[in-house]
């Protein structure tokens, strides 16, 4: 089996051109990855950007619900300080209405 000149530039030339095939597809393929991961990266971002607003917001009303809160206990303790000071205004005007009966 001989080959000629005219066999052996058609095989190379085949294996050339799939060679250059394989190439673009490789390339393509190469291309086509890089904006899908950059895509899914920008998803990811916001993602988590999102994600972390939505803590801001929760600590953000943890932080309200909490100065609700100590309002509140601060005017249950004046309201019981204004009862305190009633009581001891009672305590005192029947002592001295007792001291003055007793006078």
């Amino acid at each position: 089996m001989k080959f000629s000149f005219e066999d052996l530039v058609s095989v190379f030339n085949l294996i050339e051109s799939h060679t250059l095939e394989c190439i673009i597809m490789i390339t393509c393929t190469m291309i086509v990855t890089s904006i899908v991961f950059k895509f899914l990266y920008k998803q990811e971002i916001k993602n988590k950007e999102s994600a972390i607003e939505a803590l801001e917001k929760q600590i953000e009303l943890l932080e309200r619900e909490k100065l609700i809160s100590q309002k509140q206990d601060c005017g249950l303790h004046i309201a019981t300080w204004e009862k305190e000071r009633l009581i001891i205004k009672k305590v005192n005007s029947i002592i001295q209405q007792h001291l003055s009966d007793s006078s």
